[in-house]
């Protein structure tokens, strides 16, 4: 797998997965060199979100790692805050530039399965 360092965490040299939700929002992970380490985003479906490039992150991440990750640049501030069931996350815009640099071959293939979701559903509503 061809992927880039976004460097060392607590003696932890991490990564970026990406994938995609059954929704078709983004997931975004953190791997150690060959196991996940914690993920980025969580899916909460009942949630809005205005676009691609904001995702809802994981409640569990410490605020050290979420410092960590915004000076990265992977994900800005956090723009809200939601209560959802028993957990609270943040709202956060996403540098989906630096996970194509990053994961490259990850990205891509988030991208083909989204696009492709779309598409197919486009080709459904010419069909009516």
């Amino acid at each position: 797998m061809n992927r880039k360092s976004i460097g060392i965490y607590k003696g932890n040299d991490l990564f970026l997965s990406v994938g995609i939700y059954n929704n078709d929002r983004i997931y975004v992970g953190l791997d150690l060199i060959d196991e996940p380490f914690d993920d980025i985003t969580v899916n909460l479906t009942d949630l809005y979100l205005p676009s691609d490039n904001y995702v809802f992150m994981n409640g569990n991440l410490d605020n050290e790692l979420i410092s960590f990750l915004n000076d990265k640049g992977i994900i800005g501030e956090p723009i809200e805050t939601y209560k959802y069931n028993n957990g609270k996350y943040y709202m956060v815009s996403l540098n989906h530039e630096l996970l194509k640099k990053c994961s490259p071959e990850d990205y891509k293939q988030y991208e083909e399965l989204k696009y492709r979701e779309i598409n197919q559903d486009n080709n459904l509503n010419n069909d009516r």
